[in-house]
């Protein structure tokens, strides 16, 4: 209880503080009437939410990119639950932690769905206990990932320094909580309100933007995954791709997320079978781990997390295709439709043929249905069909031209100059 009787303090100190900043913003930033989405104009930034801002993988990775170029001075970091390690950084930010010890372990344990209640009702503790921190920076704009429950930190901390809110929304919010129904509704309701009345939002597919557009009333930009900015060294070409191989060796890189990507994996593993052909898993997972997901297999390697550098030169000498599956389970339909794999921005760019399997409304799916030709795409369970994905994958002939067609597509979508132009745009028109 000692944080709730602490609570009238930290009000008093949050009126002094908000006070400070609005005579600060005033004096600090008197002209901004010119707007451009260019480096020297974008405003003081503080982004505040659950998804670290790291250079690793998936969202963290790509807030990482996205983020990389911002001039150091303007840039304020606030990481609720899951802290990046340091070495990871954005070099020359600054780095700031609520005060959250063992949330993010126990949100793994049993007790997973009790943490969450918990943190939903702390939100406005949460949000106060940053608010002094945030205001000495003197932020001029707000952004958040709608993930967890700190996007809705975010929220209530722009509200109360009156600053314009920037979303970017990577997952169905709702299928990232593990939460009680009566709490997902409410999550549900929030986000509404919260996305509707966002200086801008970022949204990470086309049906995302287009069914919020449909239920809230208002546009959204898509905001594809981006690929590094400096690209990485020039392709040695995939050795493989055009050789006859005796065995396909597919890779997936990623984390095994639960059991349904266990399925997907050990099906592709189970049909390589069939034709001498192997799978290599990289990414946080053991042999032991694999063992409970059923991935023990006589042909599965895993070789652990690799930086992206080394995964790409190894799967240009070694691999003959990258595999891309999403979950057909019914329970998470929405999310497969409406959020993308972030990882079609690398494998795109490491210039081998992809292999997606998925549902058809899924959005990986659709994206390679638009583009005939840039993937060899199964929207059925029956794994006899991803045996023949397979045997086409065996034609040499065949991986070149879907890997050139991959290389050439992914270009368009997931350059880093388009998606930082896109974000510093939507910046500079949304702040004050």
């Amino acid at each position: 209880m000692r944080g709730l009787d602490a609570l009238p303090d930290i009000a008093r100190f949050l009126m002094h503080e908000v006070s400070n900043y609005r005579r600060g913003v005033t004096e600090v930033n008197p002209q901004s009437s010119t707007k451009h989405s260019t480096i020297s104009t974008v405003p003081r930034l503080c982004y505040v939410g659950e998804v670290p801002v790291e250079c690793s993988y998936h969202g963290s990775a790509l807030l990482w990119r996205l983020l990389e170029n911002y001039p150091p001075r303007n840039l304020l970091i606030v990481e609720g639950i899951h802290r990046s390690s340091v070495e990871r950084r954005l070099p020359g930010v600054r780095y700031i932690h609520p005060p959250t010890p063992g949330i993010g372990r126990m949100l793994r344990t049993r007790y997973a769905l009790h943490v969450s209640e918990v943190l939903y009702r702390a939100i406005p503790i949460l949000a106060a206990s940053i608010v002094p921190s945030v205001a000495y920076h003197r932020p001029e704009a707000i952004i958040t990932v709608c993930h967890g429950v700190f996007w809705l930190v975010a929220a209530r901390v722009s509200n109360i320094l009156k600053l314009p809110l920037h979303v970017i929304v990577h997952d169905h919010v709702p299928e990232t909580l593990l939460a009680s129904e009566r709490t997902r509704t409410r999550l549900v309701r929030e986000f509404g309100r919260i996305y509707s009345a966002a200086a801008s939002r970022l949204c990470v597919s086309e049906a995302m933007a287009t069914e919020y557009e449909l239920t809230f009333g208002v546009a959204g930009q898509v905001l594809y995954p981006c690929r590094a900015r400096s690209p990485l060294k020039q392709p040695l070409r995939a050795v493989r791709c055009c050789a006859t191989s005796r065995g396909l060796t597919g890779v997936f890189a990623g984390t095994v997320a639960g059991p349904d990507c266990g399925d997907a994996l050990a099906a592709l593993a189970r049909q390589l079978a069939h034709v001498g052909g192997k799978l290599v898993i990289y990414g946080l997972i053991n042999r032991a781990d694999a063992a409970l997901l059923g991935l023990d297999l006589p042909n599965v390697e895993f070789p652990g997390l690799v930086p992206a550098s080394v995964l790409r030169e190894r799967c240009q000498k070694e691999a003959d295709f990258l595999y891309v599956p999403m979950s057909f389970a019914e329970n998470i339909s929405v999310n497969m439709r409406l959020s993308f794999p972030s990882k079609l921005a690398d494998y795109t760019e490491i210039g081998l043929p992809l292999l997606i399997r998925g549902p058809k409304y899924c959005s990986a799916v659709q994206w390679a249905r638009k583009h005939p030709g840039v993937a060899e795409v199964v929207d059925t369970e029956n794994e006899e069909e991803l045996l023949q994905a397979i045997k086409r994958l065996s034609d040499p002939r065949a991986r070149v031209t879907l890997a050139h067609e991959a290389s050439q597509v992914g270009d368009l979508y997931f350059s880093h100059a388009r998606a930082e132009s896109m974000l510093f745009g939507a910046l500079t028109g949304g702040a004050a």
